[in-house]
């Protein structure tokens, strides 16, 4: 067998081995998936909401969001959730109004209290 056979042979070998790990690995997600199924809708269908990367949000709760807490805690806390769909493909509590109330919004204004006492440690 010439170098050239041999190399070729191999290539063709390697290419098999990395196709039956793909094959392996595309069973055992479905077996067991990584991560919770969750089906992304349309954001922002009919304009009545305020769209965002992977979420939508409808612009009268939106409103009383910014109403409640401020305009940069509701926008601090809509990045961290995009942030948190993009690695974790899934909503948390199921819709994006509840995951702002019940856990973002908390998250930002912890941290926004933390910088506080560190501009007054200062």
């Amino acid at each position: 067998m010439t170098i050239e056979n041999e190399l070729k042979a191999l290539r063709y070998l390697i290419n098999d081995l990395i196709l039956r790990v793909y094959d392996v690995s595309m069973r055992l997600d479905d077996i067991s998936p990584k991560k919770r199924q969750y089906v992304m809708g349309e954001p922002n269908v009919d304009g009545s909401a305020l769209a965002f990367d992977l979420f939508s949000l409808p612009k009268e709760k939106y409103q009383s969001l910014v109403d409640r807490y401020g305009v940069d805690v509701v926008n601090n806390a809509c990045v961290k959730l995009d942030e948190f769909i993009k690695i974790n493909e899934y909503i948390p509590f199921g819709k994006p109004y509840f995951a702002l109330t019940r856990k973002f919004i908390k998250e930002v204004n912890i941290e926004g209290k933390g910088n506080e006492q560190k501009d007054i440690n200062e």
